[in-house]
């Protein structure tokens, strides 16, 4: 009942989860409604109010001693400092994680915080780094027959190879992704690879596809009601628009993307979403801005 598919109901859950603990004293409930509450607020793109819950919940699992669920907390920590841009913090809680799931023999969680410590290499543009991360998390997925676990590391892959220009390799990886996504019905993760196909396509020169795949991915954000899967979609879809110089649609699209991230206090994507549309209203006709 804590599922982050739907964050509303999955977080009225985690609150009741939260009374109901605390009254019955039960500390391990407790940190567990506090952990699945943090995911449910994450997915709802509030990784500031779901940091303070990992935090309550890492709190208890220390304090009693109950190291499988503290690593998982780790974690998810290391999940929203990187949603939030603090890429230090991040990447020093998912080493305590991994470190943690070593020690444990969790092999599913030690993929699970090598591939996270690969998208931080990748964000920061560490692409060797971030290669040799993905693929040993990829051997280990594969070791302990993890569809799920190999899939989001072959999406990942598919990054890498697109951000080095390698276009046939990158919608090779996201082909086999996208296959073991939709067999499983993993909508967060089909939504995100059509996004990263049609980024690829925009970079290999052809926007009409990638405007396709970026339609597909809002079409699903917007049934799961993922706000920064739909922030991003319209980001992504305004700077193709303004790319063609098609300034109307692009104008729509980042004017809504903007207030969607200033709803998630996204600096990083406020940032990128002002810079594209100073630019397409000093570049577009007076006739599109009076409009």
């Amino acid at each position: 009942r804590y599922s982050t598919r739907n964050p509303d109901s999955g977080l009225a859950f985690a609150d009741s989860g939260v009374v109901l603990a605390g009254r019955l004293g039960d500390q391990k409930g407790l940190s567990t409604a506090y952990m699945y509450r943090g995911l449910n607020l994450a997915a709802r793109g509030d990784d500031t109010a779901a940091l303070n819950d990992y935090a309550a919940a890492l709190a208890i699992t220390r304090e009693r001693g109950l190291a499988a669920q503290e690593a998982k907390v780790l974690h998810y920590t290391g999940l929203s400092y990187f949603n939030r841009t603090r890429y230090p913090e991040a990447r020093r809680t998912q080493n305590q994680a991994l470190a943690l799931f070593r020690r444990l023999g969790d092999r599913q969680g030690e993929a699970a915080a090598i591939n996270s410590l690969g998208t931080i290499a990748l964000y920061l543009s560490d692409y060797p780094d971030a290669l040799l991360y993905f693929l040993d998390a990829l051997r280990i997925d594969e070791e302990i027959q993890s569809s799920a676990g190999i899939s989001n590391v072959l999406s990942n892959v598919g990054i890498v190879y697109n951000h080095l220009a390698r276009y046939d390799s990158a919608l090779r990886y996201y082909q086999r992704a996208l296959e073991i996504f939709r067999e499983s019905g993993e909508s967060y993760s089909i939504q995100n690879t059509l996004a990263n196909i049609g980024n690829t396509y925009d970079n290999a020169g052809q926007p009409e596809k990638a405007l396709g795949f970026y339609q597909q991915a809002l079409a699903i954000n917007e049934k799961l009601a993922n706000n920064r899967g739909i922030a991003s979609d319209l980001i992504n879809t305004g700077i193709v628009y303004y790319n063609m110089k098609a300034y109307d649609k692009a104008l729509d699209y980042l004017d809504r993307a903007l207030a969607l991230y200033g709803r998630m206090e996204d600096k990083y994507g406020m940032g990128i979403a002002n810079t594209y549309l100073a630019a397409a209203y000093a570049e577009a006709p007076v006739a599109v801005l009076e409009a």
